[in-house]
């Protein structure tokens, strides 16, 4: 039997991959969900006000981002994990 070490990082990125794979095939069952989201609904998911916070969660990479212009938009996805994995903020 073989082991495989992975560090925990790698580890979430392979499940974010994989989810996404596996909803690619399957087909996104909530289409009303927007897969990007503003800032301001970012910031309403985490629970605080600080534009601050979410560059600080940016340069972390603990969220997905996208900038378009001067705006940011979110992964929602990243966003509802970063939350669970770490509460509100």
């Amino acid at each position: 039997m073989s082991t495989i070490t992975i560090e925990t990082e790698a580890l979430f990125q392979l499940i974010d991959e994989v989810l996404d794979y596996a909803e690619e095939k399957l087909g996104n069952t909530n289409k009303n969900e927007a897969e990007w989201i503003g800032t301001q609904e970012a910031k309403q998911l985490l629970g605080f006000t600080s534009r601050t916070k979410m560059q600080q969660l940016r340069d972390a990479h603990i969220i997905k981002y996208t900038r378009i212009g001067r705006n940011f938009k979110y992964h929602r996805k990243s966003i509802l994990q970063a939350r669970k994995m770490y509460g509100n903020f």
